[in-house]
């Protein structure tokens, strides 16, 4: 019996993957982003740094679009990011495309995806950014 609970603390007592989520990997994305967002900061590391941002929020790109400071710093990402980093955060925000625009805060990463993603896709039904227009409607948290 107490070697059972001791092994239940040890396990309590380590970082789990949602504190690292939380905590760990908005500040390593932070620290990108202040080199990013400068005016005097070359395009080709401004190109770098946001694949970096992406590259490291990959498969939490929606989790992050939930905080404030995360989410301004994955749509600087998404504005200078290379188009195939930028592919890939849509491809990965695509299935949470609907909650992430009634959030207050992913709704502006979903909006600047969609209005720097190439027109084939994000293309509606008449090939025009249908998608955008909805996002902006008043049924999506704004």
């Amino acid at each position: 019996m107490e070697k059972g609970r001791q092994d239940a603390r040890s396990l309590s007592r380590q970082p789990s993957q949602k504190k690292k989520l939380t905590s760990i990997l908005p500040q390593a994305i932070t620290t990108k982003w202040e080199r990013l967002r400068r005016a005097d900061t070359p395009a080709e590391e401004r190109a770098a740094l946001a694949a970096d941002v992406l590259v490291a929020a990959k498969g939490a790109v929606a989790r992050l679009a939930m905080s404030h400071t995360a989410s301004r710093v994955l749509q600087a990402a998404a504005r200078s990011a290379p188009p195939a980093a930028r592919a890939a955060a849509v491809a990965e925000v695509r299935a949470e495309a609907v909650p992430l625009a009634k959030s207050s805060y992913g709704h502006f990463l979903v909006v600047k995806l969609i209005a720097n993603a190439p027109k084939e896709e994000v293309a509606g039904k008449n090939g025009e950014r249908e998608s955008f227009f909805l996002f902006h409607s008043p049924f999506c948290g704004r």
